[in-house]
């Protein structure tokens, strides 16, 4: 379907996976504790956004797992108000899915 005027997605992809010399995707934040400021456009700007792994995304072991199953990563940000957005986080990969929130996901102001 199509998103709404107020809804837009980020392909954020190549801020959490690089290729190696060999080609192959690597996760690029092995070391974090608490996540990467990744860079987004909602629908009228540019924000960056801090995410948590284990809340807005899966834990870091397991975003390092999914090395091996080509992931697209996506930031689906919608405008609640003029100075609020909620967002999500969707994974794409060869297995499967996912959609992650959380409860703080309606606090991203810009």
């Amino acid at each position: 379907g199509e998103l709404d005027s107020d809804t837009n997605i980020t392909d954020i992809t190549d801020q959490l996976y690089q290729p190696n010399a060999k080609g192959k995707l690597q996760f690029i934040y092995p070391q974090s504790i608490v996540g990467p400021k990744v860079n987004i456009s909602t629908v009228d700007a540019k924000v960056e956004l801090i995410l948590v792994y284990g809340l807005d995304m899966l834990a870091r072991n397991h975003m390092k797992k999914l090395e091996t199953l080509s992931p697209k990563v996506c930031v689906i940000t919608k405008k609640l108000t003029d100075n609020s957005y909620s967002y999500h986080l969707i994974i794409e990969t060869t297995a499967g899915i996912g959609c992650y929130g959380n409860f703080y996901v309606n606090k991203l102001y810009t």
